[in-house]
């Protein structure tokens, strides 16, 4: 029988998913061996977790490396698997079988599987790496699995000032209005693709002599908005006391000249989604860190920065 779940994954489980997710945990043993049946597998030890389980494994048969992910029934883990499917192995792990009653996936292990941040690579060279997955993954959605849209994610923003008057004072309400005016006017439907939705330094993993994606959300939107994600991480870069404005222009310039994307769209997406995730930020713990809001200013910045040279031009 596999290991104990963790007591630290069993409270995560239990504040995500309330008593269901406890009674997950309890039946996750008897699950992972059942699993473990069904698809020849000789299971390993878990990966650091968070909101889903995630361990190694091998196929007995062929002695293959694989990753057993699964989790309690929810919508962003069928979306998960649609995005994976849709990538169908290009710039991303390879799914390789699915069971739907127990909300579980097998996917290929990425070898040697080095995080981006963990690779000891330039800032620069970190950005290209990203820039040349994004173009390679974005394509149009033709799966079965609806899924959500950023510009429908951020409409929450639109009604913020009265549901959550608190969330929008610690945010500023001019961060918000300049949200909200910048989604509807850089929103462009023919544009719209199959999008990651967290695609920053922790998912992208090295393959052989490149790099391969993980754990996507599965949003549909603007390709410029998929850059947001990577520009405000790794936390600990922009906890460092680095000058964030620059740094996030020199990023911007290179994400532009690889996507060929004009870098005015590309700091107005990520304005707008840096202010949709401080208010996800205070959805969470009803407040809004300070590191947080250093990069909403910081990002505001940027965004008035192309915004007036665009003008200029």
């Amino acid at each position: 029988m596999h290991p104990p779940v963790p007591d630290t994954f069993v409270a995560t489980m239990r504040n995500v998913h309330g008593q269901r997710g406890v009674d997950w945990c309890a039946q996750l043993p008897m699950h992972l061996h059942t699993l473990a049946a069904q698809w020849d597998l000789a299971l390993g030890p878990a990966y650091p977790l968070s909101y889903n389980y995630v361990c190694s494994a091998t196929i007995r048969h062929s002695g293959t490396a694989v990753v057993l992910k699964t989790a309690p029934h929810n919508p962003e883990f069928a979306t998960e698997v649609a995005m994976l499917q849709h990538y169908n192995g290009r710039a991303a792990v390879d799914i390789r079988a699915v069971d739907h009653a127990y909300s579980a996936f097998l996917m290929s292990a990425a070898d040697p599987g080095t995080r981006l941040v963990d690779g000891h690579l330039s800032d620069e060279a970190q950005t290209h790496a990203a820039a040349l997955l994004m173009q390679s993954s974005w394509s149009a959605y033709r799966g079965d699995v609806p899924l959500p849209s950023i510009l429908g994610q951020a409409a929450v923003l639109t009604t913020l000032a009265r549901t959550h008057p608190a969330a929008v004072e610690r945010i500023g309400l001019t961060h918000v209005e300049a949200a909200i005016a910048r989604c509807q006017l850089l929103h462009r439907p023919a544009d719209d693709v199959a999008l990651h939705g967290d695609l920053h330094h922790e998912n992208i993993l090295r393959h052989g002599a490149g790099w391969v994606i993980i754990d996507p959300k599965g949003v549909i939107g603007n390709p410029a908005a998929e850059c947001a994600a990577f520009l405000r991480n790794p936390a600990r870069l922009l906890d460092s006391g680095v000058d964030i404005v620059a740094l996030t222009i020199r990023r911007i310039d290179l994400l532009s000249s690889v996507l060929a994307i004009p870098a005015a769209t590309i700091a107005g997406w990520n304005y707008a989604l840096m202010v949709l995730s401080a208010w996800w930020c205070y959805e969470e713990v009803q407040t809004v860190p300070a590191r947080v809001l250093s990069s909403v200013n910081a990002f505001a910045h940027v965004a008035t920065h192309y915004e007036s040279h665009h003008q200029k031009n």
